[in-house]
């Protein structure tokens, strides 16, 4: 699974269940809840703080599953938290992109860390399959499409290499 496209939204919408059901949780709701709050933590506390206020303390619940729990909220209107900081809502829904942003970055590195594969992308389109002449000077790359990129995991390449790609344009991107 491609981490790219990573959603802090879904994550957001199910904080609060995280927490009330976190006995009951399935390994993967589990592993999706420490995946959350370990990214969480490292917000910065302007963004940790609109976040709360727009999710956290939501009453707007939905999606009921067969144990009894609401697996997910929906966010508090922006014009009511734009009430709440004394701005407008435009600049309630700027700060708030800024705050999903943040989280979603945090989130890609704490999949990153957990799941400790990933693929390199040079675009949203083109990505690495392959070295050819890899070491030598004239090293050239072999790209494609996602597909087929080739799965490195994280002790395959050298810090060395690894910024060397970055330095040339390519992003690591997890991958489940």
């Amino acid at each position: 699974m491609n981490y790219e496209k990573v959603r802090s939204e879904y994550y957001l919408r199910r904080w609060q269940y995280y927490e009330k059901a976190r006995h009951d949780l399935t390994p993967r709701e589990y592993e999706d809840a420490q995946v959350f709050f370990h990214a969480f933590r490292n917000l910065n506390s302007e963004s940790k703080d609109l976040l709360t206020a727009l999710y956290y303390y939501s009453e707007e619940y939905s999606d009921l599953n067969k144990r009894g729990y609401y697996r997910t909220v929906k966010p508090v209107k922006s014009a009511r938290l734009a009430d709440e900081y004394d701005l407008t809502p435009r600049q309630i829904g700027e700060k708030v992109r800024e705050a999903k942003a943040e989280l979603k970055i945090e989130l890609q590195k704490m999949l990153m860390e957990v799941k400790g594969s990933f693929i390199l992308s040079l675009n949203e389109t083109l990505y690495l399959l392959d070295f050819k002449h890899k070491g030598m000077p004239n090293e050239q790359y072999i790209i494609g499409r996602e597909v087929e990129a080739r799965v490195f995991h994280q002790a395959e390449l050298s810090h060395e290499e690894e910024m060397k790609l970055v330095l040339k344009g390519f992003k690591k991107i997890p991958v489940n």
